[in-house]
Protein backbone atom coordinates (compact mmCIF):
# COMPACT_ATOMS: atom_id res chain seq x y z
CA UNK A 1 0.00 0.00 0.00
CA UNK A 2 1.24 3.48 -0.90
CA UNK A 3 0.28 6.54 1.17
CA UNK A 4 0.02 10.22 0.27
CA UNK A 5 -1.00 13.06 2.56
CA UNK A 6 -1.96 16.65 1.73
CA UNK A 7 -3.95 19.56 3.11
CA UNK A 8 -7.21 20.54 1.46
CA UNK A 9 -9.48 23.33 2.76
CA UNK A 10 -7.98 23.17 6.27
CA UNK A 11 -8.36 19.40 6.39
CA UNK A 12 -5.53 16.85 6.31
CA UNK A 13 -6.30 14.19 3.71
CA UNK A 14 -4.50 10.84 3.78
CA UNK A 15 -4.91 8.67 0.69
CA UNK A 16 -4.05 4.99 1.01
CA UNK A 17 -3.78 3.37 -2.41
CA UNK A 18 -4.14 -0.39 -2.22
CA UNK A 19 -4.44 -3.09 -4.92
CA UNK A 20 -8.09 -3.86 -5.51
CA UNK A 21 -8.29 -6.41 -8.31
CA UNK A 22 -5.95 -9.34 -9.09
CA UNK A 23 -3.66 -8.43 -6.17
CA UNK A 24 -6.46 -8.06 -3.62
CA UNK A 25 -5.06 -9.63 -0.42
CA UNK A 26 -4.85 -9.33 3.37
CA UNK A 27 -3.01 -6.05 2.97
CA UNK A 28 -6.17 -4.57 1.46
CA UNK A 29 -8.29 -5.68 4.43
CA UNK A 30 -5.84 -4.11 6.86
CA UNK A 31 -5.90 -0.86 4.92
CA UNK A 32 -9.69 -0.79 4.93
CA UNK A 33 -9.70 -0.97 8.73
CA UNK A 34 -7.75 2.31 8.85
CA UNK A 35 -9.91 4.50 6.60
CA UNK A 36 -13.19 6.38 6.97
CA UNK A 37 -14.19 6.36 3.27
CA UNK A 38 -13.38 4.43 0.10
CA UNK A 39 -13.14 5.21 -3.61
CA UNK A 40 -13.78 2.10 -5.70
CA UNK A 41 -12.29 2.37 -9.20
CA UNK A 42 -14.04 0.40 -11.96
CA UNK A 43 -12.66 -0.12 -15.45
CA UNK A 44 -15.17 1.16 -18.01
CA UNK A 45 -14.53 -1.83 -20.28
CA UNK A 46 -14.41 -4.60 -17.65
CA UNK A 47 -17.15 -3.39 -15.34
CA UNK A 48 -17.56 -4.88 -11.85
CA UNK A 49 -14.96 -7.60 -11.19
CA UNK A 50 -14.89 -10.32 -8.53
CA UNK A 51 -12.44 -8.44 -6.31
CA UNK A 52 -14.60 -5.32 -6.55
CA UNK A 53 -17.47 -7.27 -5.01
CA UNK A 54 -15.19 -8.43 -2.15
CA UNK A 55 -14.08 -4.85 -1.53
CA UNK A 56 -17.69 -3.68 -1.43
CA UNK A 57 -18.64 -6.44 1.01
CA UNK A 58 -15.93 -5.29 3.43
CA UNK A 59 -17.10 -1.69 3.13
CA UNK A 60 -20.67 -2.79 3.80
CA UNK A 61 -19.66 -4.73 6.92
CA UNK A 62 -17.83 -1.68 8.28
CA UNK A 63 -20.47 0.85 7.10
CA UNK A 64 -17.77 2.69 5.17
CA UNK A 65 -19.02 5.38 2.75
CA UNK A 66 -18.19 4.59 -0.87
CA UNK A 67 -17.69 6.64 -4.02
CA UNK A 68 -17.48 4.66 -7.27
CA UNK A 69 -15.20 6.07 -9.96
CA UNK A 70 -15.43 4.63 -13.49
CA UNK A 71 -12.30 5.35 -15.51
CA UNK A 72 -10.91 4.76 -19.02
CA UNK A 73 -14.04 6.07 -20.74
CA UNK A 74 -11.84 7.47 -23.51
CA UNK A 75 -11.21 3.86 -24.53
CA UNK A 76 -13.76 1.33 -25.83
CA UNK A 77 -16.12 0.92 -22.87
CA UNK A 78 -19.48 -0.42 -21.86
CA UNK A 79 -22.51 1.82 -22.27
CA UNK A 80 -22.62 4.25 -19.29
CA UNK A 81 -26.23 3.34 -18.44
CA UNK A 82 -25.37 -0.38 -18.58
CA UNK A 83 -22.48 0.32 -16.21
CA UNK A 84 -24.82 2.08 -13.76
CA UNK A 85 -27.21 -0.89 -13.86
CA UNK A 86 -24.32 -3.31 -13.35
CA UNK A 87 -22.92 -1.36 -10.39
CA UNK A 88 -26.33 -1.27 -8.69
CA UNK A 89 -26.94 -4.96 -9.35
CA UNK A 90 -23.49 -6.36 -8.53
CA UNK A 91 -22.59 -4.10 -5.60
CA UNK A 92 -26.16 -3.91 -4.28
CA UNK A 93 -26.13 -0.15 -3.89
CA UNK A 94 -28.13 2.70 -5.38
CA UNK A 95 -26.10 5.13 -7.45
CA UNK A 96 -26.49 8.74 -8.50
CA UNK A 97 -23.94 10.05 -11.01
CA UNK A 98 -22.07 13.22 -10.10
CA UNK A 99 -20.56 13.38 -13.59
CA UNK A 100 -21.36 11.71 -16.90
CA UNK A 101 -19.24 10.97 -19.98
CA UNK A 102 -20.10 12.38 -23.39
CA UNK A 103 -19.79 9.20 -25.47
CA UNK A 104 -16.77 6.89 -25.08
CA UNK A 105 -13.83 5.37 -26.94
CA UNK A 106 -12.89 7.08 -30.19
CA UNK A 107 -15.93 9.39 -29.96
CA UNK A 108 -15.30 10.46 -26.35
CA UNK A 109 -15.82 14.23 -26.12
CA UNK A 110 -15.52 15.04 -22.43
CA UNK A 111 -17.48 15.07 -19.18
CA UNK A 112 -20.69 16.73 -18.09
CA UNK A 113 -20.19 17.51 -14.38
CA UNK A 114 -23.70 17.28 -12.95
CA UNK A 115 -22.59 18.24 -9.45
CA UNK A 116 -20.62 21.36 -10.36
CA UNK A 117 -22.84 22.18 -13.36
CA UNK A 118 -20.17 22.53 -16.00
CA UNK A 119 -18.99 20.86 -19.17
CA UNK A 120 -15.35 19.90 -19.76
CA UNK A 121 -14.55 19.09 -23.37
CA UNK A 122 -11.47 17.13 -24.37
CA UNK A 123 -9.46 17.30 -27.57
CA UNK A 124 -8.90 14.21 -29.70
CA UNK A 125 -5.14 14.13 -29.26
CA UNK A 126 -4.88 15.40 -25.68
CA UNK A 127 -7.57 13.62 -23.77
CA UNK A 128 -5.70 13.95 -20.51
CA UNK A 129 -6.21 17.72 -20.55
CA UNK A 130 -9.59 19.42 -20.44
CA UNK A 131 -10.23 22.23 -22.87
CA UNK A 132 -9.41 25.57 -21.28
CA UNK A 133 -12.89 26.87 -22.11
CA UNK A 134 -14.83 24.84 -19.55
CA UNK A 135 -18.47 25.85 -19.82
CA UNK A 136 -20.37 26.70 -16.65
CA UNK A 137 -24.16 26.59 -16.75
CA UNK A 138 -27.06 26.20 -14.35
CA UNK A 139 -29.00 23.81 -16.54
CA UNK A 140 -28.44 21.64 -19.62
CA UNK A 141 -30.72 24.06 -21.54
CA UNK A 142 -28.91 27.21 -20.41
CA UNK A 143 -28.29 30.17 -22.77
CA UNK A 144 -24.56 29.91 -22.02
CA UNK A 145 -24.47 26.34 -23.27
CA UNK A 146 -26.59 27.28 -26.29
CA UNK A 147 -24.04 29.98 -27.14
CA UNK A 148 -21.19 27.50 -26.79
CA UNK A 149 -22.94 24.97 -29.03
CA UNK A 150 -23.63 27.64 -31.64
CA UNK A 151 -20.02 28.81 -31.58
CA UNK A 152 -18.82 25.24 -32.16
CA UNK A 153 -21.26 24.43 -34.97
CA UNK A 154 -20.92 25.35 -38.64
CA UNK A 155 -22.14 28.89 -39.38
CA UNK A 156 -25.48 29.37 -41.13
CA UNK A 157 -24.26 31.73 -43.84
CA UNK A 158 -24.99 35.41 -44.37
CA UNK A 159 -28.36 34.99 -46.15
CA UNK A 160 -29.85 32.78 -43.43
CA UNK A 161 -28.41 35.05 -40.74
CA UNK A 162 -30.13 38.06 -42.30
CA UNK A 163 -33.39 36.12 -42.64
CA UNK A 164 -33.21 35.13 -38.97
CA UNK A 165 -32.57 38.75 -37.94
CA UNK A 166 -35.40 40.03 -40.17
CA UNK A 167 -37.76 37.44 -38.68
CA UNK A 168 -37.00 38.76 -35.19
CA UNK A 169 -37.47 42.38 -36.25
CA UNK A 170 -40.57 42.12 -38.46
CA UNK A 171 -42.53 39.00 -37.44
CA UNK A 172 -44.53 38.08 -34.34
CA UNK A 173 -43.36 34.99 -32.39
CA UNK A 174 -39.91 34.92 -34.06
CA UNK A 175 -38.84 32.07 -31.77
CA UNK A 176 -40.71 29.76 -34.15
CA UNK A 177 -37.82 30.03 -36.63
CA UNK A 178 -35.52 27.00 -36.48
CA UNK A 179 -32.24 28.84 -35.92
CA UNK A 180 -28.63 27.99 -36.65
CA UNK A 181 -28.09 24.68 -34.81
CA UNK A 182 -31.36 23.03 -35.81
CA UNK A 183 -31.00 24.44 -39.32
CA UNK A 184 -27.55 22.89 -39.71
CA UNK A 185 -28.92 19.63 -38.32
CA UNK A 186 -31.75 19.63 -40.89
CA UNK A 187 -29.26 20.23 -43.68
CA UNK A 188 -27.08 17.37 -42.42
CA UNK A 189 -30.06 15.00 -42.32
CA UNK A 190 -31.06 15.91 -45.87
CA UNK A 191 -27.50 15.31 -47.09
CA UNK A 192 -27.44 11.92 -45.36
CA UNK A 193 -30.90 10.77 -46.50
CA UNK A 194 -30.57 12.22 -50.03
CA UNK A 195 -34.34 12.57 -50.61
CA UNK A 196 -35.68 13.36 -54.07
CA UNK A 197 -38.92 14.82 -52.68
CA UNK A 198 -39.32 16.60 -49.32
CA UNK A 199 -42.56 17.79 -47.72
CA UNK A 200 -42.54 20.52 -45.07
CA UNK A 201 -45.70 21.34 -43.11
CA UNK A 202 -45.28 24.79 -41.56
CA UNK A 203 -43.01 27.14 -43.52
CA UNK A 204 -43.21 30.17 -41.19
CA UNK A 205 -40.59 32.56 -42.64
CA UNK A 206 -38.75 29.92 -44.69
CA UNK A 207 -35.63 29.39 -42.56
CA UNK A 208 -35.98 25.61 -42.20
CA UNK A 209 -37.05 25.22 -45.86
CA UNK A 210 -33.92 27.02 -47.04
CA UNK A 211 -31.72 24.92 -44.75
CA UNK A 212 -33.15 21.67 -46.14
CA UNK A 213 -32.99 22.96 -49.72
CA UNK A 214 -29.32 23.71 -49.15
CA UNK A 215 -28.71 20.00 -48.61
CA UNK A 216 -30.77 18.71 -51.56
CA UNK A 217 -29.17 16.88 -54.47
CA UNK A 218 -29.54 18.37 -57.99
CA UNK A 219 -33.03 17.68 -59.33
CA UNK A 220 -34.58 17.15 -55.90
CA UNK A 221 -37.51 19.31 -54.80
CA UNK A 222 -39.03 20.57 -51.54
CA UNK A 223 -42.75 21.34 -51.16
CA UNK A 224 -43.44 23.60 -48.18
CA UNK A 225 -46.90 24.58 -46.85
CA UNK A 226 -47.97 27.54 -44.70
CA UNK A 227 -51.59 28.20 -43.67
CA UNK A 228 -50.99 31.77 -42.41
CA UNK A 229 -51.45 33.85 -45.56
CA UNK A 230 -50.29 37.05 -43.83
CA UNK A 231 -46.78 35.55 -43.86
CA UNK A 232 -46.79 35.01 -47.62
CA UNK A 233 -45.25 38.30 -48.78
CA UNK A 234 -42.38 38.16 -46.28
CA UNK A 235 -41.65 34.46 -46.73
CA UNK A 236 -41.97 34.38 -50.52
CA UNK A 237 -39.59 37.34 -50.82
CA UNK A 238 -36.91 35.53 -48.82
CA UNK A 239 -37.39 32.17 -50.56
CA UNK A 240 -37.35 33.74 -54.04
CA UNK A 241 -34.26 35.76 -53.19
CA UNK A 242 -32.29 32.65 -52.23
CA UNK A 243 -29.92 30.76 -54.49
CA UNK A 244 -31.99 27.65 -53.68
CA UNK A 245 -35.33 29.11 -54.82
CA UNK A 246 -35.60 26.74 -57.81
CA UNK A 247 -35.63 23.75 -55.47
CA UNK A 248 -38.58 25.04 -53.40
CA UNK A 249 -42.31 25.15 -54.14
CA UNK A 250 -43.91 27.43 -51.54
CA UNK A 251 -47.66 26.86 -51.16
CA UNK A 252 -50.13 28.83 -49.06
CA UNK A 253 -52.86 26.51 -47.83
CA UNK A 254 -53.69 23.46 -45.73
CA UNK A 255 -51.33 20.57 -46.44
CA UNK A 256 -54.00 18.12 -45.30
CA UNK A 257 -56.19 19.22 -48.20
CA UNK A 258 -53.61 19.93 -50.90
CA UNK A 259 -50.97 17.18 -50.55
CA UNK A 260 -53.37 14.42 -51.71
CA UNK A 261 -53.86 16.42 -54.94
CA UNK A 262 -50.13 16.81 -55.70
CA UNK A 263 -49.59 13.30 -57.04
CA UNK A 264 -46.21 13.17 -55.26
CA UNK A 265 -44.57 10.65 -52.97
CA UNK A 266 -41.96 11.75 -50.44
CA UNK A 267 -38.73 10.48 -48.92
CA UNK A 268 -38.68 13.01 -46.06
CA UNK A 269 -41.43 14.93 -44.25
CA UNK A 270 -40.82 17.73 -41.73
CA UNK A 271 -43.83 18.43 -39.49
CA UNK A 272 -43.81 21.85 -37.84
CA UNK A 273 -47.40 23.07 -38.21
CA UNK A 274 -50.46 23.34 -35.97
CA UNK A 275 -49.78 21.21 -32.89
CA UNK A 276 -53.46 20.29 -32.63
CA UNK A 277 -53.19 18.54 -36.00
CA UNK A 278 -49.94 16.65 -35.50
CA UNK A 279 -51.59 13.21 -35.48
CA UNK A 280 -53.45 14.05 -38.73
CA UNK A 281 -50.24 15.33 -40.30
CA UNK A 282 -48.48 12.10 -39.33
CA UNK A 283 -51.16 9.86 -40.79
CA UNK A 284 -51.24 11.87 -44.00
CA UNK A 285 -47.44 11.78 -44.22
CA UNK A 286 -47.41 8.01 -43.76
CA UNK A 287 -49.82 7.62 -46.68
CA UNK A 288 -47.56 9.51 -49.09
CA UNK A 289 -44.19 8.49 -47.62
CA UNK A 290 -42.08 5.87 -49.38
CA UNK A 291 -41.09 2.76 -47.43
CA UNK A 292 -37.88 3.50 -45.57
CA UNK A 293 -38.74 7.20 -45.63
CA UNK A 294 -38.28 9.62 -42.74
CA UNK A 295 -40.52 11.97 -40.75
CA UNK A 296 -39.15 14.76 -38.55
CA UNK A 297 -41.51 16.36 -36.03
CA UNK A 298 -40.54 19.60 -34.31
CA UNK A 299 -41.55 20.92 -30.86
CA UNK A 300 -42.34 17.48 -29.45
CA UNK A 301 -41.24 18.52 -25.94
CA UNK A 302 -43.29 21.73 -26.22
CA UNK A 303 -41.15 23.75 -23.81
CA UNK A 304 -41.44 20.94 -21.27
CA UNK A 305 -45.23 21.29 -21.01
CA UNK A 306 -45.75 17.68 -22.14
CA UNK A 307 -44.88 16.48 -18.61
CA UNK A 308 -46.86 19.16 -16.77
CA UNK A 309 -50.14 17.43 -16.01
CA UNK A 310 -51.83 20.70 -15.09
CA UNK A 311 -51.35 21.87 -18.69
CA UNK A 312 -54.45 20.71 -20.58
CA UNK A 313 -54.65 23.22 -23.44
CA UNK A 314 -55.36 21.99 -26.96
CA UNK A 315 -51.82 22.46 -28.30
CA UNK A 316 -50.10 20.67 -25.41
CA UNK A 317 -52.60 17.83 -25.59
CA UNK A 318 -52.07 17.68 -29.34
CA UNK A 319 -48.32 17.20 -28.89
CA UNK A 320 -48.87 14.59 -26.15
CA UNK A 321 -51.34 12.71 -28.35
CA UNK A 322 -48.86 12.74 -31.23
CA UNK A 323 -45.98 11.46 -29.07
CA UNK A 324 -48.11 8.61 -27.70
CA UNK A 325 -49.57 7.82 -31.12
CA UNK A 326 -46.21 7.54 -32.85
CA UNK A 327 -44.63 5.51 -30.07
CA UNK A 328 -47.46 2.95 -30.28
CA UNK A 329 -47.34 2.67 -34.09
CA UNK A 330 -45.75 -0.62 -35.18
CA UNK A 331 -45.18 0.73 -38.71
CA UNK A 332 -42.36 3.01 -37.58
CA UNK A 333 -39.19 3.30 -35.53
CA UNK A 334 -38.90 6.47 -33.47
CA UNK A 335 -36.41 8.39 -31.35
CA UNK A 336 -36.99 11.72 -29.61
CA UNK A 337 -34.07 14.14 -29.27
CA UNK A 338 -33.82 17.06 -26.80
CA UNK A 339 -32.69 19.35 -29.63
CA UNK A 340 -34.08 22.85 -29.21
CA UNK A 341 -37.76 22.28 -28.25
CA UNK A 342 -37.71 18.55 -28.96
CA UNK A 343 -37.18 16.91 -32.34
CA UNK A 344 -38.63 13.45 -33.03
CA UNK A 345 -37.08 11.36 -35.82
CA UNK A 346 -39.32 8.67 -37.30
CA UNK A 347 -38.48 6.00 -39.86
CA UNK A 348 -41.18 4.18 -41.82
CA UNK A 349 -40.35 0.47 -41.92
Amino acid sequence: TSVMGFNYKDVKINILDTPGHEDFAEDTYRTLSAVDSVIIVIDGAKGVEAQTRKLMNVCRMRNTPVIVFVNKMDRPSKDPFDLLDEIERELQIRVRPLAFPISSGDTFKGVYNIYEKNLSLFTTDERQTADAATVDFADIASPELDDYISAHSSPEGDYLYRLFRATHVEILAPQMASGQVQGRFLKFLVKMIKPSRVLEIGTFTGYSALCMAEGLEPGAKLFTFEVEDELEDFTRRWINGSEHAAKIEFIIGDALEIVPELGERFDLVFIDGNKREYVKYFEMAMEYLNDGGWILADNTLWDGHVIEQERQDAQTNGVRAFNDHVRADSRVEVVMLPLRDGLTIIRKK
